[in-house]
């Protein structure tokens, strides 16, 4: 199974335009992540879940064609 690991960045896409994520910290349940959001460098806790045995997260909400970070997208 793909899972978030801490210290590593990951990429999503949003726009366009590729995003960098990195993982601060996790624990059995939740990950911290850091990222911009609005313009500035913020940290949010996310709780992921699985799919096809790859660990995702939905960092801007859950609508119709969202952005997904995957674990298995290593930048």
């Amino acid at each position: 199974m793909a899972s978030f690991t801490s210290g590593t960045t990951y990429i999503t896409g949003r726009f366009g335009q590729a995003v960098p994520f990195t993982v601060v910290s996790r624990t059995a349940k939740t990950i911290k992540v850091q990222a911009e959001w609005d313009n500035e460098v913020q940290v949010k806790t996310f709780r992921p879940t699985i799919r096809e045995g790859v660990e995702f997260i939905k960092p801007y909400g859950s609508y119709s064609q969202c952005p997904i970070l995957r674990a298995d997208r290593v930048a």
